[in-house]
């Protein structure tokens, strides 16, 4: 199988020729090389569609096309690779081919004086065989350039090129058919992306990126550095700023925890009341579902890859709302892991609960150039808002109509309003799509995604007919298995990965 790779302008022609075949094929994943499942994958000058599986793979396949658009070259090209010599001409021309060993015995001469507009190929390496090293004189007209040609193991090879010096002389060429098409990929949570393609026959790899993941990765620190324990750990630590004293957290690393590669930090806060405990560990029949939310077995899936670095922080009096003192402990807790860690400085999170989701909320207001998102269950503004550096961060938000502790709209739509203004969002007046639309039960969450947020910003509400839960469910206030939060949740947050 031959790939032309052009490094020019086209121009584009439509021409119908023999009847070709088409076999495109290839595998759709993330930049982290997991398959991205029901992508859609479009040829889009012959219409023709697929779908990916679970393994993100997917083929096009037909027989007897009779309608191609072919490439007509602008620029006239001499290119050699894996063995294999391309002439580009943009208006007929005469072209010689010369191949020699390393003692100058001739060994092929061809020479075509009236080569119609195309693209040709020359076989080089089957004369490999004859001689290591092969000199080959190539020319489209009074144009020529030499290659020497050196064929390695494994299918590698070496190519030096200079200008053509001697006199080149007239002597097989096989025209080959460079259409003019596109691929198309589109999925879920991920940019669109677009592949010019010159041949029909190829396999075709391709790798999509998040709608909010924009940034490159920054490591902190502490990559590289064995980290001080391994799982899971509880940690007491000293904060002097703002007199907050000692505070507790759980912190649990991927169990396939790697030194040098960057992790995307998640704090899972919890709510009034509650505990680092029931974060980490939510309760005794839910603990595989709902660690951190439902986050943990997303991120780190059993028997998968794992991603990301959690941390379940201890509120003062089991609740937050402690103003200085609270964003003390977090920037206190995020300089320790970054030194001791490698973080990813670009993707720090954080999402919790009632007043956990307030104090994710707080944390969005006083930190936005280290909070790349958050995440709001019922939450509002309990813990405060520092308005002084007014930075934008994305938001996910769930709340209940019914919710008699954080009444909706006052709590939820405020907050997301805020943030979605600063993210340059459109403005959605979610409480009145409500009342015209309003969802029906606590399973069955009426949910908006603002438009035309700054890239890398996306706001999203989700809102559910409910009291003040976190995982609305049919059994109760965690779900029991059948919540739709958590998927939501991470549907959202994995834009960012």
């Amino acid at each position: 199988m031959y790939h032309v790779k052009l490094f020019f302008l086209l121009l584009v022609s439509v021409s119908t020729i023999h009847a070709q075949t088409i076999n495109l094929h290839g595998k759709v994943s993330n930049k982290s090389g997991d398959p991205i499942a029901n992508a859609v994958v479009t040829l889009t000058v012959q219409d023709f569609i697929d779908t990916t599986g679970p393994d993100g793979r997917y083929a096009i396949a037909a027989t007897g096309i009779e309608k191609i658009p072919l490439l007509t070259p602008q620029n006239k090209r001499i290119s050699l690779e894996k063995g294999v010599l391309t002439f580009s001409l943009p208006a007929p021309s005469p072209v010689m081919v010369e191949i020699l060993d390393v003692r100058g015995r001739l060994l092929k001469k061809e020479v075509r004086p009236n080569v119609q507009t195309g693209y040709y190929r020359f076989d080089v390496a089957q004369f490999a065989h004859a001689a290591k090293l092969l000199l080959i004189n190539a020319a489209i007209g009074s144009e020529g350039l030499t290659f020497r040609y050196l064929p390695l193991e494994d299918g590698k090879y070496v190519v030096n090129i200079s200008n053509l010096q001697s006199t080149l002389h007239p002597g097989g060429l096989a025209k080959i058919t460079a259409v003019n098409d596109t691929l198309k990929v589109t999925a879920e949570n991920y940019k669109e992306k677009a592949i010019p393609i010159t041949s029909y026959d190829q396999e075709l790899n391709v790798t999509l990126e998040p709608v909010g993941g924009t940034g490159d990765v920054v490591p902190s620190i502490g990559c590289g550095k064995t980290p001080p324990f391994t799982g899971e750990k509880r940690v007491t630590i000293n904060v002097s700023e703002a007199g907050t004293g000692n505070r507790d957290y759980i912190l649990r690393l991927p169990d396939d925890y790697e030194k040098d590669h960057p992790y995307p930090l998640f704090f899972g806060i919890h709510c009034m009341n509650g505990s680092a405990d029931n974060v980490a560990h939510s309760e005794p029949d839910t603990r595989a579902e709902y660690e951190y939310f439902g986050m943990w077995k997303f991120a780190n899936p059993q028997g998968g890859k794992g991603t990301t670095v959690f941390c379940a922080p201890e509120g003062i009096n089991a609740g937050w709302g402690q103003g200085a003192k609270d964003l003390a402990f977090f920037r206190a807790m995020i300089k320790k892991f970054e030194e001791e860690l490698c973080i990813d400085q670009s993707r720090i999170f954080a999402m919790g609960f009632s007043m956990g989701g307030s104090m994710s909320y707080a944390l969005a207001c006083a930190m936005p150039d280290t909070m790349r998102a958050i995440g709001m269950l019922s939450g509002g503004n309990m813990s405060g808002c520092d308005g002084s550096h007014r930075g934008p961060v994305p938001i996910f938000i769930a709340h209940g109509t019914q919710d008699g502790r954080c009444t909706w709209p006052n709590f939820g739509y405020t907050q997301i309003k805020d943030l979605a203004e600063r993210d340059g969002c459109d403005p959605i007046d979610i409480p009145a799509e409500v009342n015209k639309n309003p969802p029906p039960d606590q399973m069955h969450p009426v949910c908006f995604e603002y438009k035309n947020c700054n890239e890398g910003y996306p706001c999203r509400a989700c809102i559910f007919k409910g009291d003040h839960i976190g995982s609305p469910g049919t059994q109760g206030s965690y779900g029991k298995n059948n919540t739709w939060t958590d998927d939501s949740a991470w549907s959202y947050f994995k834009r960012f990965y």
